[in-house]
């Protein structure tokens, strides 16, 4: 099983590349400043490749 674990995305989480796991962390500190950064963030949550 492979974990991958990112965190201190500071609104940056769109300039990740998150490389294929079969479980993703988010360690926290997001720095959701509005609603809008969270909902983009959820977004892109769901964006990602699912294996």
């Amino acid at each position: 099983m492979r974990i991958v674990a990112i965190g201190d995305t500071h609104t940056k989480h769109r300039k990740l590349q998150v490389p294929d796991g079969d479980v993703l962390l988010f360690a926290g500190d997001g720095e959701f400043r509005t609603a809008l950064d969270l909902i983009d963030f959820n977004n892109w949550l769901s964006e990602l490749k699912v294996v």
